[in-house]
């Protein structure tokens, strides 16, 4: 007896495996489960200067950011909430140990963290504007002069070749590796 696949018995094979798909899915994007669902993670550099959008992980100068990397000076820095965002320090716990309720708990503010306090491996919590929430650690910081990481490649050239020309600075891109979670359902 030959099997034949009718569009009657397609649609019902297809309609099955959306539907399993959907509620597999639905299990595993649960933000307040024991294992929160990532959304994004990487390490990436904050040119300085610059503002960092953490969902699209890129770089921009427009309000559309949730951290900038002022330079106030030649030798002085701060990471800055915009747009909404929030971010703390997190001194209790290390980077792997964080969990999206450390972040969701956290005593954030709309204060910018001096420089001196963004030691390699020193540990933030981040709300984004969007909600969301990020766990960030500092990884180092390069000279200005070094343009050869991915996001330099966003600069305008005109900017780049500003920086280039003038006189190199220590610590002035920021190194940073991170991990983006969803808003929990309870701040919603």
């Amino acid at each position: 007896m030959k099997y034949w696949i009718t569009p009657l018995r397609a649609t019902f094979l297809i309609v099955t495996v959306v539907v399993l798909n959907f509620f597999a899915s639905a299990q595993t994007q649960d933000p307040d489960a024991a294992t929160p669902i990532v959304m994004k993670a990487g390490r990436s550099v904050i040119m300085g200067t610059w503002a960092w959008n953490i969902e699209s992980n890129k770089l921009d100068r427009s309000e559309e950011t949730d951290l900038w990397w002022e330079q106030i000076d030649d030798v002085r820095q701060r990471l800055v909430p915009r747009g909404g965002a929030k971010l703390a320090i997190l001194r209790t716990k290390d980077y792997e140990s964080v969990t999206l309720d450390d972040l969701s708990n956290a005593k954030l503010a709309v204060r910018g963290i001096d420089g001196d306090l963004l030691e390699k491996g020193t540990v933030l919590a981040i709300r984004t504007m969007e909600g969301n929430y990020a766990k960030v650690r500092i990884v180092g910081y390069r000279e200005s002069h070094d343009v050869s990481f991915a996001e330099a490649k966003s600069g305008q050239r005109r900017w780049l070749a500003g920086l280039l020309a003038r006189p190199n600075r220590p610590n002035y891109h920021l190194e940073v590796e991170w991990v983006l979670y969803p808003q929990s359902k309870k701040n919603l």
